[in-house]
C-alpha cells in the first residue's frame, strides 16, 4: 500500500509536464522506457527507505502489475497496443479500490485507512482517485451516475463517528476569505475566460510567478527542460485540453471521433489551441448553466439533455454549493468511463488529459499548502494566493464575447463568500461559523444574503438559521519601520490605524440591534506574530472593552523565534489584553510542543533578534522566580551572560548606569499600558520608566534590536522550559482561557511530524486519568489552504488516537474512550461561541 502511495505521488504530482511532451515525439517503445526511467528515478528520491537496487526492480511490478487492468482490456496481452502513459489512470483506480468505500451514493473514505487518503490527497486532489474509481466500479456494474455533488472533502465510513459528528457543531476559527475553495475557483476562472489569460502577462505582481513556473516548491525539472514552458503557458495548454474533452464527449460517435494530438514542435502551437478553444466555446455558451446573478462559471456545467445526452444532472443538485465542483467531475467521470469501457479514442487521448492532471496540481500546490516546509511565512505564502487569477482583470470586461459581458470580481464575491458559508454550515443540522473577517469588510458581508443557492432558485437555509453564521473582526498583525525617528513610538502606523478600526468596530456592534443581517460577535488580531507583539493591541482591546464588546480572541504561539519566544507571547497576551473567563487563544501551539523534542532537533542552537533575546531572558528568569522553579546553574549563567551584553549594546541605561534585570523586568510589564508619551519633558524619571521610554522611542535601540543574534543554548535547557511550559499551562487552565486548536492548520505550520504530536492531546489529553483538561475547541483555520473540512479535523484526531500505542504495541485508547473525547471537544465548540 505504501508503495503504491508513493508511486501515486510521484505520478501525479512529482511528474514533470514537459516528460509527456517529450514523450510525444516518440515510438511505443522509446515512450515506455521514458516512462519507467523517469518514475522509477523519482520514486528513488521520495521513498529513501528502499535501497536503489530494490527500486531498480520496481519498474518490473509497474510493468506487470500496477499498470494492468485485465478486467478492462488493458492487461499483459495488451501491453504492445497500449504504453505506460495511456495506463497511467490504472494505479488511481486500483489505489482508490484499497482506501475508498463505493458502496454509497456518495463515495466515502474506508475510516481505518483516514490517514493514508489524507496523506495521499492532500498532494493530489481527492477527486483524482475518487473519479477513476467510481468510473471503473460503474463499468464493470453497469451502472451511470448523473450527480456529483459530493462534498469537496468526502467522509469516511465509521458509524459513531458520524453519529457524532451529524449533531451541531461549531467553528470558532476560521477566515471567511480562505474558507472557500480558493484553488478549485481560482482554476476554473482561468479555464473558463481566456481574457485572463492576457492580463496575467500584463500583470507585473503576476510577472515572476508566471515567468518561473513554481513558486512553493522549487521546479528543478521545468527549469532545465529542452522545452521551455512558463505556467501561463502550460495553464493555456490544459485549457486547450479541457476543451478537447468536452468536444470529445458532445460527439454522438464515440467510436469512429479521432483523439486530436498535441504538437510542441509547432511556433503557432498556442495560438492553434486558442482558437480552438474560443471556436469551441463559442458553439456551447448558449447551454451553459447560470449562476442565480445571470453568470456563467463554468462550460462543464451544462444542460446535458439539450445534447441529448440521459445524465441529466440532479435537480437538487443545482441547491447544492458543490454544484461549483460537478462540472470539473462529471466532464472526467465522463471520461474515465470510456476509458475503462475500452473506447479506443479516449485511450489514446489519456496521455494529454495525464498533462491536464499535471498542470492541473502544478498549480494547486500553489494554493494548497501541500509543501514540508513550517512556520507562518511559508504558509502566509499560500494565504496570499486567494485572488491570484479570479481577481486580476479588476473591472468589467467585454472582450471574451464567448461567454459573454463578465465582471470576474464580482463573480468571485457571487459565489465564494457563499459558497464558503454554505460548505460550512451545510449538513442534516447546519453547523456554526464563526467567520473571521477585516473590520473594513463587516458592514458588506454581514448583510450578504447566503440562503439562496448559487445556481438554483430556492433557498437552503432559512431566515431563522442567521445566528448559526455570526461575524468576528480581525486586526492584521504588521511590521514595524525599524528606520523611525526618535521620540516616534514603535508600531505607530499599526497602533494608528487600529484606533480607525476601532471606530467602525463600536459602530458595527451598536448596529446589532438594528440589523437583520449576520451578527458582529468578537475581535480578534491575526497575522505574523513575529512581526508584532501582543503589547501592541492593548490599548485597542481596553477601548472596546469599554465600549462594551467583551467577545475578545487573539492568535499567539503559534510561530516562535523558539519555545520560550512564544510561551512568553501567551503570557504577554493574558496580561496585556486582560484576557480570562470565555476568552479564546487561538493555536497556543507553544503550550503543548514537546520542549525536549524541538531543542534536540535543533541542536540547542537559537537564531533571533537582540531584541527578542533580550527580553526572553529577562520573562524566563522572573517567572521562573514567580512560579517557584529553580532554573540550572547553566541557565542562571546563560541568562547573566546575555543579559550583560544586549542590555548595554542595547543602549538600556539609566544615568548612564547600568540597570539591573529587575529594573528591566519591571519596564516590561508595563508595555501593555497604551500609547504613552516620550519622557523628554520628564526631569524625575525612575529605571523602569527610563526603560520603558527607550524601548519604546529610541531609534537606535529599536534598530540595534533588529539585528541578528546566533547562540547555543544550554545542553538541558528543555528541562527549564517544560517546567515553565506546565506552569503556564495552569495559568491558562486557572483562568478558564479556551484554546482554539486547527489541527491540519497546526499540523502544517508547527514543528510536528505526526498529528499524535500535536498540542491539543497535551491540552486535553483523552480520558479520565492524568494530564491537563483545558476546554479546547476544534476549527478549520483556512479550510481552502489546507483541503479540510470541520468533520474532517475531528475525524483526523479520532484516528489519529486510534493508531496511538504503548510501547508494548497495545492501544492508547479503546473506541469508547475517543467516542467521549470526540463528544467533549464538539461541546467544549458549541459552548465557546461568542454570543451577545
Amino acid at each position: 500500500m505504501d508503495l503504491l502511495r508513493s508511486t501515486i505521488k510521484v505520478l501525479f504530482y512529482d511528474f514533470a509536464p514537459e516528460w509527456i511532451a517529450e514523450a510525444e515525439v516518440m515510438d511505443i517503445e522509446k515512450r515506455n522506457t521514458h516512462f519507467y526511467e523517469r518514475l522509477t528515478e523519482s520514486i528513488k528520491w521520495r521513498e529513501r527507505n528502499f535501497t536503489q537496487s530494490e527500486i531498480g526492480i520496481l519498474q518490473h511490478w509497474l510493468e506487470d502489475e500496477l499498470m494492468l487492468d485485465e478486467d478492462c482490456n488493458m492487461g499483459y496481452s495488451h501491453k504492445d497496443r497500449y504504453t505506460a502513459y495511456d495506463r497511467v489512470f490504472i494505479p488511481l483506480a486500483k489505489c482508490g479500490n484499497k482506501l475508498l468505500n463505493l458502496s454509497g451514493k456518495q463515495p466515502c473514505v474506508i475510516y481505518r485507512h483516514l490517514l493514508r487518503w489524507r496523506d495521499l490527497t492532500l498532494l493530489t486532489g481527492e477527486d483524482l482517485l475518487i473519479l477513476p474509481s467510481l468510473a471503473r466500479r460503474d463499468v464493470m456494474i453497469n451502472n451511470q451516475r448523473d450527480s456529483f455533488c459530493w462534498p469537496n472533502i468526502i467522509r469516511h465510513d465509521d458509524l459513531k463517528i458520524n453519529t457524532i459528528l451529524s449533531q451541531t457543531l461549531s467553528d470558532t476559527h476560521a477566515h471567511l476569505n480562505a474558507s472557500t475553495d480558493v484553488f478549485d475557483l481560482n482554476w476554473i476562472a482561468v479555464m473558463n475566460h481566456p481574457d485572463i489569460w492576457t492580463s496575467l502577462k500584463q500583470d507585473k505582481y503576476n510577472g515572476l510567478f508566471f515567468s518561473l513556473g513554481a513558486h512553493q516548491e522549487y521546479d528543478i525539472v521545468s527549469r532545465y527542460s529542452d522545452i521551455k514552458k512558463t505556467l501561463l503557458e502550460w495553464i493555456e495548454i490544459a485549457a486547450a485540453i479541457r476543451m478537447r474533452l468536452l468536444t470529445m464527449l458532445l460527439n454522438k460517435d464515440l467510436e469512429n471521433i479521432d483523439a486530436p494530438s498535441l504538437d510542441f514542435s509547432d511556433e503557432q502551437f498556442l495560438d492553434n489551441l486558442k482558437d480552438e478553444f474560443l471556436g469551441n466555446l463559442a458553439e456551447i455558451s448558449d447551454h451553459i448553466i447560470k449562476t442565480q446573478s445571470g453568470l456563467k462559471y463554468d462550460y462543464a456545467i451544462l444542460n446535458w439533455n439539450e445534447y441529448g445526452f440521459t445524465i441529466p444532472e440532479s435537480s437538487k443538485d443545482l441547491d447544492s454549493p458543490f454544484m461549483i465542483l460537478s462540472g470539473e467531475r462529471s466532464l472526467f467521470y465522463k471520461f474515465f468511463c470510456h476509458y475503462f469501457s475500452g473506447k479506443e479514442p479516449f485511450r489514446k487521448f489519456a496521455p494529454q488529459v495525464f498533462l491536464y492532471f499535471l498542470i492541473k496540481n502544478k498549480v494547486r500546490r500553489e494554493f494548497v499548502q501541500t509543501n514540508a516546509l513550517i512556520g507562518f511565512n511559508n504558509f502566509k505564502t499560500y494565504q496570499d494566493m486567494k485572488y491570484r487569477f479570479v481577481a486580476s482583470l479588476g473591472n468589467e470586461t467585454n472582450n471574451n464575447k464567448k461567454l459573454g459581458k463578465c465582471n470576474l470580481k464580482k463573480l468571485y464575491t457571487d459565489i465564494a463568500y457563499i459558497y464558503a458559508i454554505q460548505s460550512s454550515i451545510i449538513g442534516t443540522i447546519p453547523k456554526s461559523f464563526e467567520a473571521r473577517v477585516m473590520p473594513n469588510e463587516i458592514s458588506k458581508i454581514r448583510h450578504l444574503n447566503f440562503r439562496e443557492s448559487i445556481f438554483g432558485k430556492g433557498e437552503i437555509f432559512e431566515d431563522n438559521i442567521n445566528p448559526t453564521v455570526t461575524l468576528i473582526a480581525h486586526f492584521s498583525k504588521r511590521s514595524d519601520n525599524v528606520k523611525k525617528q526618535d521620540g516616534e513610538i514603535r508600531f505607530y502606523n499599526l497602533r494608528k490605524n487600529l484606533r480607525e478600526y476601532n471606530k467602525i468596530l463600536i459602530e458595527e456592534f451598536r448596529s446589532n440591534n438594528t440589523t437583520k443581517g449576520i451578527l458582529f460577535v468578537g475581535v480578534d488580531a491575526a497575522g505574523n506574530e513575529l512581526l508584532t507583539p501582543p503589547e501592541v493591541f492593548a490599548e485597542t482591546y481596553k477601548e472596546l472593552r469599554e465600549k462594551g464588546i467583551s467577545n475578545f480572541t487573539y492568535h499567539v504561539g503559534e510561530d516562535f523565534y523558539d519555545l520560550i519566544h512564544g510561551l512568553r507571547s501567551i503570557d504577554e497576551a493574558l496580561e496585556f489584553l486582560q484576557l480570562s473567563t470565555t476568552n479564546r487563544l487561538g493555536h497556543a501551539l507553544a503550550l503543548g510542543v514537546d520542549s525536549r523534542k524541538y531543542y534536540t532537533e535543533r541542536h540547542n542552537c537559537g537564531i533571533m533578534p537582540k531584541q527578542v533575546l533580550l527580553d526572553n531572558i529577562v520573562w524566563l528568569k522572573f517567572r521562573a522566580l514567580e512560579w517557584n522553579i529553580s532554573l540550572q546553574p547553566e541557565t542562571q549563567l546563560f541568562i547573566e551572560k546575555h543579559f550583560e551584553e544586549l542590555s548595554e549594546s542595547l543602549g538600556y541605561v539609566y544615568k548612564s548606569q547600568k540597570l539591573s534585570a529587575y529594573h528591566y523586568w519591571e519596564a516590561m510589564k508595563m508595555r501593555g499600558l497604551g500609547n504613552v508619551e516620550p519622557l523628554k519633558s520628564k526631569k524625575n524619571t525612575t529605571a523602569k520608566e527610563q526603560i520603558l521610554d527607550t524601548y519604546l522611542f529610541s531609534s537606535e535601540t529599536s534598530s540595534e534590536g533588529a539585528k541578528t543574534q546566533i547562540f547555543e543554548f544550554p545542553r538541558n535547557f528543555w528541562k527549564d522550559v517544560n517546567q515553565i511550559q506546565e506552569h503556564l499551562v495552569e495559568k491558562v487552565e486557572h483562568r478558564g482561557i479556551i484554546i482554539e486548536t486547527n489541527p491540519s492548520s497546526n499540523f502544517k505550520i508547527g514543528p510536528f511530524t505526526l498529528y499524535s504530536e500535536l498540542p491539543i492531546f497535551k491540552l486535553h489529553t483523552p480520558g479520565n486519568g492524568k494530564g491537563h483538561h483545558l476546554p479546547v475547541t476544534v476549527n478549520t483555520d483556512d479550510k481552502g489552504v489546507f483541503a479540510t473540512t470541520l468533520e474532517n479535523e475531528y475525524s483526523l484526531l479520532a484516528i489519529s488516537l486510534r493508531k496511538q500505542r504503548d510501547s508494548e504495541g497495545k492501544r492508547l485508547w479503546d473506541d469508547k474512550e475517543i467516542e467521549d473525547y470526540i463528544k467533549q471537544l464538539v461541546e467544549y465548540g458549541n459552548i465557546s461561541r461568542f454570543k451577545i
